[in-house]
């Protein structure tokens, strides 16, 4: 099978609920493994790809939207119900099926997702049937702290009362509890006096339990509900399960890949509106039993209690009961079933906010406990550092003063080594990265006959070198690798066509520190020491000639040290022992002398000149000389020294010119940057309150509705305005109205911190919020959370109509951005609703509706 069709396997394989999803998951992947060992889907390999939602609604809905931009079109699994319904609305916008395997509090339906765990009707009708048919007449009710287990507490609680069963309580295992708190409140939560635990745990809190389990012996019956097995030291713990094997969430797993491959053969079609159409009514034989799905997709199969004893798993009840998601009012005539129906879904959603809430007011206690100890350690920090802020105010004031008289000596040192580079001898010209010319100096335009404007801006290698054409690209090359050559030797040519040769010391040109702008090369024309070098080796009687009237040190010298010829000036430079001087130990102490054999050596071995660099005390005074050892023979050289000194001291002067030069390029580079920094802050922030200003907000309303077009994501828009506020500033005044605006302000910076998401002050007490990748319900909460909090900021407000406190009213537009939805339409849907929200009282929300 050489073609292959995708599936997304949604699972939790970090975080909270990883324990609990990654069984789930290894039995999707089996079923897959035995659909690929039989032939595959159509002929089509299945091929999962396994992504990690990290116990996360978010990032279930983030990596959702990029599969499916990659084309991917069926999925499985999305645990928790917090998940699901965080991809649900992205799955049916792209047409797309969604496998859903785990127990679930139902008051849903879409043709988009196949629900093959049990719905609560499934799961609570035979329990509390098995629980008669025992006579225990008590139940109590353990489970994680999420929606599917509030909803599904709520359920025991009113079937327990129907059923005249005492309903002797309930305990949600709080999230952000450490493990040894979790066993703790477990623990006393179990002392309950009931017969029967009903447990709903998933994720890490199944551990808890079963450590407990393992710990403790409880006269109470356990019963799982959502088939996850419990070991013990007796026989009380039951299982309420669709196989006796494996969890209901896993047997989903199983069966949603095999539902997917029966419909894709009745269908003889892999695209997703075809498998959909066909997969109301398939039916699974199983090895325990048959399952089906009906009209509503939602399967329908045997539900088992299963007890748990040290003989192994006892089949206790069994019964088939058909997916009621709505509790039965889908099979009634009810004249409002659709509204009514509308209102249960939005019981599981009110649950979901619910929890959110709490965990939001819980944290908020933590929070007023952590200030109360900040303002105490301020105030202590304020006394102690009152005191000391009179001397740092002096001691500042001096600093500025001393960087002034800095900065002042550091332009006119730059001025000064400028001065210097058009005034050498010496060559020099400052490339940028592309190897365009920024900079020539004086000496360089004389040797070379150009202008300064016929060459600037101009590219060197085009311009110098045109007989290399390879240059360039070498050149861009070591800018990229950051390597230079620090020293080389180039031939240019000049306007009228000559050629010189320049000796380059390159030195790389550094941005703060780290990015290379370009390279700064400083030249000594070495044309006419090459054209005298290259006439001496030409001509033996030319050098002969040259013996007599140069005042270099010249001697010709056989390999084993002795001199053949000596120049007539050599003996003063040398300061010879004596006139009949024949060896290199005559002029030079031992070590020198070694070192010239050594060089001699060298030169006669490889056939060619060598140059090398040396030093002798004259008079007291150190000399440096340059050498120059060129082979006449097999076993004769040519020694050519020229006194070096004031050029080596003039190197090493414009070295350490250099070396400053760059620090102070560097450091000015550094300053330039915080500044321009500076000037884009006040250029997109707005200046009272922080946020971004009305331009930024509107640059990044345009760049983000391309964005959700391109990426096919949803975009969220909220317009907020302070309710009553020309009367705050009427009443206060308007030093107190910006006081508020920036409190408010600051709120906001801090509330949306995710990448992409904006707050901006849109223009008097009006804030705007734009909120990529997040849908509807996502932005409903974030700005249910934006209400509730500036309102918590209890900004006293007596001209209110509606608080005692400064309130906000929020409009909310989000969609999915199509050609048509332009700025002004985001704009214009958020303006109305917000209007709304004013008209219908204010400190309220309100989401638009486009058409």
């Amino acid at each position: 099978m050489s073609q292959v069709i995708p599936i997304a396997l949604l699972h939790s394989l970090s975080g909270s609920m990883e324990l609990t999803e990654r069984a789930v998951l290894q039995n999707a992947l089996d079923a897959i493994d035995e659909i690929n060992a039989t032939g595959g889907l159509l002929g089509f390999r299945v091929e999962p790809v396994i992504t990690d939602g990290c116990s996360s609604p978010e990032i279930f809905a983030e990596r959702t939207l990029e599969l499916l931009g990659k084309g991917i079109r069926f999925f499985a699994g999305g645990y928790s119900s917090v998940s699901r319904k965080s991809v649900r609305p992205l799955i049916e916008d792209a047409g797309a099926l969604l496998f859903f395997p785990a127990p679930h509090e139902g008051f849903e339906a879409s043709p988009s997702i196949v629900y093959t765990g049990l719905t609560l009707n499934q799961q609570l009708l035979p329990l509390f049937h098995w629980m008669k048919a025992t006579g225990k007449k008590s139940i109590f009710h353990l489970g994680s702290d999420m929606v599917y287990q509030r909803v599904l507490g709520r359920m025991l609680r009113l079937l327990a009362l129907e059923s005249g069963v005492h309903f002797a309580g309930e305990f949600y295992i709080p999230e952000p509890l450490k493990d040894e708190q979790k066993e703790e409140a477990i623990l006393e939560a179990l002392n309950a006096d009931t017969e029967l635990v009903a447990v709903s745990c998933s994720g890490n809190d199944t551990a808890r339990l079963q450590r407990l389990l393992n710990e403790h012996s409880f006269a109470q019956a356990f019963a799982s509900l959502n088939g996850e097995s419990y070991s013990s030291n007796t026989d009380n713990v039951f299982v309420l399960c669709t196989h006796p094997d494996a969890s209901i969430a896993a047997t989903g797993a199983r069966h949603s890949i095999h539902l997917w491959r029966k419909a894709a053969l009745v269908a003889d079609d892999i695209s997703p509106a075809a498998i959909r159409q066909a997969l109301p009514g398939l039916q699974l034989d199983t090895d325990f039993g048959t399952a089906g799905l009906r009209n509503n997709l939602h399967i329908e199969q045997d539900t088992l209690i299963v007890q748990l004893t040290a003989h192994g798993k006892q089949v206790q009840h069994r019964e088939r009961l058909s997916p009621l998601p709505y509790l039965g009012l889908e099979a009634t005539n009810f004249e409002l079933r659709p509204l009514a129906e509308q209102a249960m879904a939005g019981y599981a959603d009110s649950v979901h906010l619910s929890l959110l809430l709490e965990r939001k007011n819980q944290k908020q206690k933590e929070i007023e406990k952590e200030l109360q100890r900040y303002q105490h350690e301020l105030e202590d920090r304020v006394r102690e550092r009152t005191q000391s802020l009179e001397l740092s105010r002096q001691k500042l004031e001096s600093e500025i003063h001393q960087r002034e008289l800095l900065e002042e000596a550091v332009g006119e040192s730059q001025r000064r080594f400028r001065q210097i580079l058009e005034h050498t001898s010496l060559v020099a010209v400052v490339l940028d990265q592309r190897g365009c010319i920024v900079y020539a100096n004086q000496t360089l335009l004389q040797k070379t006959g150009w202008k300064r404007s016929e060459i600037i801006e101009r590219n060197w290698f085009e311009q110098f070198v045109p007989q290399r054409p390879e240059l360039p690209e070498k050149y861009l090359a070591a800018m990229r690798s950051g390597k230079i050559k620090p020293k080389l030797e180039q031939t240019i040519r000049t306007k009228a066509g000559e050629t010189l040769i320049l000796r380059w010391s390159n030195t790389l040109l550094m941005e703060g520190g780290q990015e290379i702008t370009g390279v700064v090369s400083i030249g000594e024309d070495i044309t006419q020491q090459r054209e005298a070098a290259e006439a001496l080796r030409r001509s033996e009687e030319k050098l002969r000639t040259l013996f007599s009237s140069m005042t270099d040190v010249i001697l010709v010298i056989r390999d084993d040290g002795s001199l053949d010829e000596v120049a007539p000036t050599t003996s003063d430079l040398l300061k010879q022992k004596g006139a009949d001087a024949a060896t290199l130990a005559d002029f030079f102490p031992k070590e020198q002398t070694e070192f010239f054999l050594g060089s001699i050596q060298k030169a006669l071995h490889v056939h060619q000149p060598l140059t090398v660099e040396y030093s002798l005390i004259v008079d007291g005074v150190e000399h440096w000389f340059e050498a120059r050892i060129s082979p006449l023979s097999a076993n004769t050289v040519l020694f050519i020294a020229r006194d070096a000194t004031e050029r080596m001291l003039a190197q090493r002067a414009l070295h350490a010119a250099n070396v400053e030069l760059e620090r102070r390029v560097k450091d000015r580079t550094k300053e330039l940057q915080s500044a321009n920094a500076r000037l884009i802050e006040l250029a997109t922030r707005d200046e009272l309150t922080g946020v971004a200003n009305r331009r930024l907000f509107n640059e990044t309303l345009d760049a983000e509705i391309r964005r959700a077009r391109r990426d096919k994501r949803s975009l969220s828009l909220l317009f907020c305005d302070v309710d009553y506020f020309k009367k705050y500033n009427d009443r206060y005044g308007h030093q107190a109205g910006d006081e508020c605006l920036i409190k408010i302000g600051h709120l906001l910076a801090a509330l949306f911190r995710r990448a992409g998401e904006l707050p901006a002050r849109y223009g008097g007490e009006e804030f705007a919020v734009i909120l990529p990748g997040t849908d509807a319900f996502q932005a409903l909460l974030l700005a249910e959370k934006l209400r509730a909090d500036v309102e918590a900021l209890q900004i006293r407000h007596e001209e209110s109509d509606i608080s005692q406190w400064v309130t906000l009213s929020i409009g909310i537009v989000s969609i999915l951005p199509r050609a048509k939805h332009t700025s002004a339409f985001f704009i214009h849907e958020a303006d109305n609703a917000l209007y709304r929200s004013k008209e219908e009282g204010r400190n309220r929300i309100t989401v638009a509706e486009p058409e």
